[in-house]
């Protein structure tokens, strides 16, 4: 199973290793609370009192657990002498059981709980709630985080996350790709075939031939407001109506809602036309029927702005003539009047 890059290498070693203390931060996560200190009385060995309350104080920061290798060496010297410990610190002599004996200790004294199969069941069930609406990996790996710390639950490692988030995703994925099979109309094939081929490079072809390159004259709006712009806009958004119109049952039956249309629209404009002709058929189809109908929604939204700002451009400069007229008028109505009034 592919699993889905969501962090970037430094984001996952910053998440999966234990967090780096300043000399006052370390100061007070190493401090144990009462609970912790009355189950520290009844450890004898060095290595375990010293591996509990490492344990403990990057639990207490990141609601995790970390294996002996990644303990920091400032943080065990820090420890050793808090505790008053003049002996070297083995990692090896600080033993799997007794480390699970100790965060099941540090789970009861912050009343949280494991993240064992029943709480990766609830998980996996909240992210297929989540994937239904959001299909960014990131805001998902986020939003999961959150779901856990209001649960008071254990952090799993990045590795655990990514997995259960990238089974989600291809599940949802997969029953997208069914509904385009199942939907599909036979008669919008050809303007598939027609929106990924003859694709070149726009600036090697002048206007008039670029307009027969679809996906890449798609791809870009022109923001501004010259006239070449508007008519530019205006010649895109005939396009996009021909595909939209053609698309338009199947993007109401897809199970998708803006911003999962977006998502894979999104992913359209940034890839290179080849990485498009990789895909499977039913992928290309998914990706290029949110690609139109974002760009008919967005190219609607910008020629409606357009309009507004020239209407109100127009009323403007009207309001101007008409002011100016209006005060070249009274300007003469009242040399007009006073000389009247001269000859009264």
């Amino acid at each position: 199973m592919a699993i889905v890059d969501i962090l970037s290498k430094t984001e996952i070693k910053k998440y999966d290793y234990p967090p780096v203390f300043d000399r006052n931060e370390r100061t007070e996560a190493f401090k144990p609370n009462s609970a912790a200190t009355k189950f520290m009385a009844s450890i004898r060995l060095p290595e375990n009192k010293v591996g509990f309350l490492l344990q403990y104080g990057y639990f207490v920061s990141t609601r995790k657990f970390f294996t002996p290798e990644v303990f920091y060496k400032t943080d065990i010297s820090h420890v050793l002498s808090s505790l008053g410990i003049e002996s070297d610190y083995h990692e090896d002599l600080y033993e799997k059981n007794t480390r699970k004996k100790h965060r099941t200790a540090i789970l009861g004294i912050f009343a949280c709980r494991s993240f064992g199969p029943e709480e990766k069941g609830h998980l996996i069930e909240y992210t297929n709630q989540l994937t239904k609406n959001i299909l960014n990996s990131k805001t998902i790996f986020s939003d999961l985080l959150r779901y856990l710390n209001d649960r008071k639950t254990e952090l799993p490692s990045y590795a655990k996350l990514s997995k259960v988030i990238s089974m989600s995703l291809l599940e949802r994925e997969r029953l997208l790709l069914k509904t385009i099979r199942d939907k599909f109309p036979r008669d919008a094939q050809m303007h598939v075939d027609e929106l990924i081929s003859n694709d070149l490079d726009l600036s090697k072809i002048d206007d008039t031939e670029r307009n027969k390159y679809k996906i890449s004259f798609l791809k870009s709006i022109d923001k501004e407001s010259s006239p070449s712009a508007i008519a530019s806009n205006i010649e895109r958004i005939k396009k996009l109506k021909v595909y939209y119109v053609a698309f338009r049952e199947l993007i109401e039956v897809l199970d998708l809602n803006i911003d999962g249309f977006k998502f894979y629209s999104d992913y359209v404009s940034k890839i290179k036309f080849t990485q498009m002709k990789q895909m499977t058929d039913d992928k290309v189809k998914l990706y290029l029927i949110s690609f139109i109908y974002i760009k008919f929604l967005e190219l609607n939204d910008v020629l409606t702005v357009t309009l507004l700002k020239e209407v109100q451009a127009n009323k403007n400069l009207i309001q101007r003539r008409f002011d100016e007229w209006n005060a070249q008028y009274r300007m003469k109505d009242a040399v007009s009047t006073k000389t009247v009034l001269w000859d009264v």
